[in-house]
């Protein structure tokens, strides 16, 4: 994005007084490369950014094991009392709750052909 932005206002400069009929004048200019300058510095180095990333990909399983807590100490005791008195509700919700529980359907196994060729005898 820096990149395009500065490409932009290279691209007007030799226009400035053009863009001046659009309310475009030189403090917009001022304005734009400062807020290019300060993108440029806001925006994480690679390496800073490698590390983050590894920390919070490190974090993930604790996020996950505390959503999961929440969801099933909390939420589904708070739903609890909408089990009786709007059961239509309490059973679309158990089923979101099914297929956020889902861990997948394992291993396939592979499939027999009802027929032996030649080649599989």
């Amino acid at each position: 994005m820096y990149d395009i932005g500065v490409l932009l206002l290279g691209l007007a400069n030799p226009v400035k007084t053009d863009l001046i009929k659009y309310a475009i004048i030189e403090a917009d200019f001022t304005a734009i490369s400062n807020l290019l300058a300060t993108f440029k510095l806001a925006y994480a180095q690679p390496r800073v950014a490698t590390a983050v990333a590894k920390v919070s990909t490190g974090n993930i399983s604790e996020v996950f094991t505390s959503l999961d807590k929440l969801l099933k100490d909390e939420i589904d005791e708070l739903m609890l009392p909408f089990q009786f008195s709007q059961p239509d509700f309490y059973n679309a919700y158990k089923n979101a709750r099914i297929i956020i529980n889902y861990s997948g359907r394992g291993k396939a196994k592979p499939e027999i052909p009802a027929v032996l060729t030649e080649d599989q005898k």
